[in-house]
């Protein structure tokens, strides 16, 4: 079972569950590469250059698909004294400097491959500023032969520090006496007391269609996107969004419900309606000025990946264009811990009347039986079993319904919804939330338990 990437690439679901599962540490990975030739000319490092002993221990990833230079980068800085961590792969690298941002010991600067394959440092660099706050230092390192291209895009990109392929020693440490030490012994002991060089504002770079009738809502919602560094397109009603659909490629939809011509459901029931004939699965987050359950129930049944209540907030189109555009390109072993919306324990308590005993017997149940339908889910999904799909996914939802977790509802019915179309893509765009919000229901009922 795959997802399939809008540029034709694709990734197994399988493991996908598996998101409370860190993957194995940097020097437990084995995995294939391709090694290319040494480029021509390159300059050997010299790892006996002058050491300043304030970088020492300090933490840099190296990312890197020619062997080569990875392996001359990292003998150097482990020469310097940095702990280096290394990478040929762009999704991997990606999950290790999310995680790395989320502990005390988070990546001082990361070097980075211009020309990484599929996903390029450029990309890589724009993802990250969309998921994260507090950046490490980018070093892009740049192909040989394509050096001034690529200094422009860097220029473009708010990017102000790279090494060109073969490496000059000067270069390089010419970039190293910038960092400079912070007054903090406590910090020295993690490595995490080198001043992070000047970063840009975080950043999206994404394509969205803004489908909207409403000029003063067009406004607002393009301002919001642009200022976060997406590009907008604009379509008046349903009719427009899928013709635009059929003429470009988006990351993202933003799809109002009530326009003249044709609505956003119909719109939305015509785009998906193609996909089923060629494949791909855009998503599509609504903008409703209803919230109630069977409104929303409706926009599912419509094949909606999502949906926004009008007034929208600036932070609700953030967090959207991140779960859709942002985590849609992180590899499925990549364990980001998600923010989940599961029901207060006090709140699942009210519901049954303040019968301890009684949640205590249903969060028993849940616990035996929702990791059992997890897995059996799975495996449906790998068969490609639609009709398995859709049974599970319709318990799952009921018994999430039982206890008001309407997060994890909802994606249960997404999936049921896709299952019956029989879009597996669409089922993989859910699964990520169903799972996270089983989790988190879980962790809620824990202290319910009885003996």
């Amino acid at each position: 079972m795959f997802i399939a990437f809008a540029d034709g690439s694709k990734v197994s679901l399988l493991g996908i569950f598996d998101l409370m599962t860190v993957p194995p540490p940097q020097s437990e990975r084995n995995q294939p590469e391709t090694v290319l030739p040494p480029c021509a000319g390159t300059q050997t490092l010299s790892p006996a250059a002058t050491r300043d002993p304030a970088l020492s221990g300090h933490r840099v990833l190296i990312v890197e698909h020619q062997e080569d230079v990875r392996r001359e980068l990292k003998q150097f800085m482990g020469g310097q004294g940095f702990r280096v961590d290394e990478s040929h792969d762009s999704s991997m690298a990606l999950g290790d400097i999310l995680r790395a941002q989320n502990s005390p010991d988070s990546y001082s600067a990361v070097f980075l491959d211009a020309s990484l394959p599929r996903l390029s440092g450029f990309d890589l660099v724009d993802l990250l500023r969309g998921a994260c706050q507090n950046l490490p230092t980018f070093v892009m390192v740049l192909a040989a032969g394509m050096r001034d291209d690529q200094t422009l895009r860097c220029q473009a990109a708010a990017l102000p520090y790279s090494l060109a392929v073969p490496i000059v020693e000067t270069e390089l440490m010419g970039i190293l006496s910038k960092w400079q030490t912070v007054s903090n012994p406590a910090a020295a002991s993690t490595g995490s007391s080198i001043a992070r060089l000047p970063a840009t504002v975080p950043s999206f770079s994404a394509s969205i269609l803004l489908v909207e009738d409403n000029l003063i809502n067009q406004q607002v919602a393009k301002s919001i996107l642009k200022k976060m560094g997406c590009t907008v397109t604009i379509a008046n009603n349903g009719l427009e969004a899928v013709q635009a659909t059929e003429k470009s490629q988006f990351d993202l939809v933003f799809m109002d419900i009530q326009m003249p011509e044709m609505d956003g459901l119909d719109a939305t029931r015509a785009i998906r309606s193609r996909e089923r004939l060629v494949g791909g699965h855009l998503p599509i987050v609504t903008l409703t000025a209803h919230a109630l359950d069977r409104d929303r129930l409706q926009c599912f049944d419509a094949g909606v990946d999502d949906f926004l209540t009008k007034p929208v907030r600036r932070e609700e189109i953030q967090k959207a264009v991140q779960k859709y555009v942002v985590e849609r390109f992180l590899s499925p072993s990549v364990a980001v811990e998600p923010v989940t919306s599961a029901p207060s324990g006090s709140h699942m308590l009210s519901l049954v009347d303040d019968d301890t005993e009684l949640l205590g017997r249903l969060a028993m149940i849940l616990t035996d039986s929702i990791p059992k339908q997890m897995a059996n889910l799975k495996d449906a999904i790998g068969s490609s079993d639609f009709a398995l799909i859709q049974e599970i996914s319709h318990k799952v939802k009921g018994a999430m319904a039982q206890l008001d977790a309407t997060a994890a509802k909802n994606a249960a019915h997404a999936i049921e919804v896709a299952a019956k179309a029989q879009d597996l893509n669409g089922v993989g765009c859910h699964l990520p939330t169903l799972a996270a919000e089983a989790q988190a229901l879980l962790v809620e009922l824990r202290p319910f338990l009885t003996a």
